[in-house]
């Protein structure tokens, strides 16, 4: 397997792991809404919208986007600290997905917006 298209497998999983994350911080958000909040069929209606609009954008938009970035990244990384500092880049970024996850479903996805968003 050829290294650019190892780079795609981490890089568009990465993308729709976030968006994933931040769909539940949305969700979160719009359960506090009283016209979403006391309507099921609304609340689930926007959910399947906000899933379809994001892998969307994600998918078409963000992820060149990323990608440019990750492989920059990658590419500083790599000439730098050679194989340990990639590795400790792919730790770095599977801790702070972990991270956020962890706090999203152990703790709620309030704990990971500042104060004045919550």
């Amino acid at each position: 397997m050829a290294k650019k298209s190892k780079k795609n497998y981490v890089i568009l999983p990465v993308c729709l792991l976030l968006l994933n994350a931040i769909e539940e911080v949305i969700i979160y958000k719009a359960q506090g809404s009283p016209a979403i909040a006391k309507n099921a069929y609304i609340l689930t209606a926007a959910i399947i919208l906000l899933f379809i609009l994001g892998f969307s954008f994600v998918g078409d938009m963000l992820a060149p986007y990323i990608k440019t970035l990750f492989e920059a990244t990658h590419k500083r990384t790599h000439q730098h600290s050679g194989k340990i500092g990639l590795m400790v880049f792919y730790v770095a970024l599977g801790l702070f997905i972990f991270f956020l996850y962890f706090r999203i479903y152990t703790m709620g996805p309030e704990t990971v917006l500042p104060p004045s968003w919550r």
